[in-house]
């Protein structure tokens, strides 16, 4: 075993961090006191790894990894985790691929069977292929059918236009309908390889014991043959105001505006949450009380921030009556200005520091969001901060740094707005929304 590791100790917890012999690094959380053990695959397989002509593979072969293996039928695979009351399951982001499987502790060795089978047995077999074609086909059409999906996906395409980033996750109808078996192997040779992969695992283990059986298991796996695929550079687009929507027959309309914002790993990236939380993250903060709570102008108003390893943005979602959406941007810009101008007192910097840590807290009491966010640090940059650091970090802030933050990212020289509702007049729409901005 390559015998690099790290012990951090937390009360009755203990993370480990380690490698198997292949290289493939592992990290466990392990924490005595519960009574189920997840574990969660991590691998660098999304949509800003693929070519433009077979977009949506990696979500595809996730797919495929459940329609049975040389050891079990898809149904076998169901079956053994559904009768020990366990949960199975997969995602697929812009930036990797998940599988993990919930179980009570004592079973934690049958999920690990039943995860490497998938991972290193999967048949991927032609008639299954063109199921899965039509299944994915008709997700596509679904999401089209959700318009406060739809309205992200829009503000994706705007934001990181020309990047890998604005890739839809899923693909489109027409590169699913391109996706064989042989560019599925081939993809799949390169991107499931051991450099690629980080095994995660969280709840009550025998550390030794899984650490030998992940040896015995994922020792097939090898670094690629193709070497480490290059990711792609991310930069926002450059426009000033980028305006795209789709005009659909629904009863609200769905507006976002979007700004280009600080990345996971960044420095201010807790001033970046901080400032998300006070303009529209929470119900405490001013949009919301503003324009639900004051003005009564839409039920759902609320910021939210998206990043990722080399990018961000900040989203604020407004769901309403068309009528009502210029009034509203204006609100948007006004408060927007107001931040950029007046920046955020040290007494409110304090409270939303507590609400930051408190969120925290409570998260990191949840299995799987320890073991994604552990795993998904891991791949990304090879290391994991503890909870102290965390905290320390955020007690950090100050009203010099936040300010700081507000003048880099709120000085609304790049704003990108999509919608997606029942416009009349989607000429005149735009021109009015431009009419809020210049």
């Amino acid at each position: 075993m390559n015998l690099w590791f790290m012990f951090v100790f937390f009360k009755e917890e203990i993370m480990l961090v380690t490698s198997l012999d292949n290289g493939i690094k592992v990290v466990i959380d392990n924490t005595k006191y519960i009574n189920s053990a997840l574990i969660g695959i991590l691998i660098k397989s999304g949509s800003i790894y693929e070519k433009k002509e077979i977009l949506g593979i990696s979500h595809f072969i996730e797919h495929m990894l459940f329609k049975g293996t040389t050891n079990r039928t898809n149904r076998e695979i169901a079956e053994e985790i559904d009768f020990v009351g366990g949960q199975i399951n997969a995602f697929t982001t812009k930036e990797h691929t998940c599988i993990y499987s919930k179980v009570p502790y004592k079973h934690i060795n049958l999920a690990i069977d039943i995860i490497h089978d998938m991972l290193a047995n999967s048949l991927f077999l032609d008639s299954d292929i063109l199921k899965e074609k039509n299944i994915i086909t008709e997700e596509i059409k679904m999401y089209k059918d959700l318009p406060d999906d739809l309205v992200f996906e829009i503000m994706s395409e705007i934001m990181f236009k020309d990047t890998p980033l604005s890739f839809p996750i899923l693909g489109t109808e027409h590169t699913v309908n391109n996706i064989n078996r042989n560019e599925i192997k081939k993809y799949y040779n390169n991107r499931y390889a051991a450099e690629n992969i980080v095994i995660s695992i969280a709840g009550n283990v025998d550390v030794e014991n899984i650490i030998d059986q992940l040896n015995n298991k994922f020792i097939s796996f090898t670094n690629s043959f193709l070497g480490q695929a290059s990711e792609n550079e991310v930069s926002s687009n450059h426009s000033n105001l980028v305006i795209k929507g789709e005009v659909k027959k629904t009863e609200q309309l769905n507006l976002c505006l979007g700004i280009p914002y600080c990345s996971t790993y960044s420095d201010d990236y807790f001033e970046g949450l901080l400032v998300n939380n006070y303009i529209g993250g929470s119900m405490s903060s001013i949009l919301y009380q503003i324009i639900r709570e004051d003005l009564g102008l839409a039920y759902e108003i609320e910021s939210s921030v998206e990043t990722y390893k080399d990018a961000g943005l900040l989203e604020i979602y407004v769901a309403l009556d068309s009528k009502n959406a210029i009034d509203v941007l204006k609100i948007i810009k006004r408060e927007l200005m107001n931040l950029y101008k007046d920046k955020v007192c040290d007494n409110h910097i304090e409270k939303y520091k507590e609400q930051l840590i408190g969120s925290y807290l409570l998260s990191i009491d949840n299995p799987f969001n320890k073991m994604y966010d552990n795993g998904k640090e891991l791949l990304d940059i090879g290391s994991i901060e503890n909870h102290d650091k965390i905290i320390n970090n955020i007690n950090k802030i100050s009203e010099k740094s936040v300010s700081k933050f507000i003048d880099q990212y709120f000085s609304l020289n790049k704003i990108f707005i999509s919608y997606v509702g029942n416009i009349k007049n989607k000429i005149k729409f735009e021109q009015k929304i431009q009419d809020v901005f210049y």
